[in-house]
């Protein structure tokens, strides 16, 4: 099941780092069983996981379930799979490579 816990779990490198800009906000919509959208912001060095989507964001990262699930994992590359149309990101980029990155490490 994907939670908010799950989402700030991908990101827990992100809150040591500045690799993320103050007032970001990054949309994760998950389709299929257990989906749903929650919205990673950036707040005074800190990040905050929270369900739904503000009026405006910075990037939307839209897949399935299973599709984020691999890639919190390591298993998807963000970019191979936008080619293969699995994931659809709208917006900057950048920052969805920035998380991937730091929550790699």
């Amino acid at each position: 099941m994907v939670t908010a816990g799950r989402i700030a779990e991908l990101v827990r490198d992100v809150q040591h780092t500045s690799d993320l800009p103050d007032g970001v906000a990054i949309t994760f919509r998950l389709d299929g069983e257990d989906g749903g959208v929650w919205t990673l912001v950036m707040e005074s060095g800190r990040v905050a996981v929270r369900f739904g989507e503000p009026e405006a964001v910075d990037c939307r990262f839209s897949c399935s379930v299973e599709d984020f699930t691999a890639w919190c994992c390591g298993d998807l590359d963000p970019i191979l799979a936008h080619v293969e149309r699995r994931v659809h990101i709208e917006g900057d980029v950048g920052l969805i490579l920035r998380i991937r990155r730091s929550g790699s490490t």
